[in-house]
């Protein structure tokens, strides 16, 4: 995995592309691949929102944090 190109709006845009089955560039999407576990890592600028989601429609995560 590259830590550098995560972080980039094009390994953003085709790990997007390519979770969708859209076309994607085989070699960007490759970059943030964990050989260990052998998945993806979530583009940096999405985490945010992916958080978000979670904790919005998470119901243990809501029973947790009261």
């Amino acid at each position: 995995m590259n830590e550098k190109s995560i972080h980039t709006t094009d390994y953003k845009k085709h790990f997007w592309n390519a979770l969708r089955g859209r076309e994607h560039s085989a070699a960007v999407f490759g970059e943030g691949r964990d050989i260990q576990t052998g998945g993806y890592v979530l583009p940096t600028a999405s985490e945010d929102g992916y958080d978000c989601a979670i904790r919005k429609e998470s119901l243990f995560r809501n029973i947790a944090l009261w």
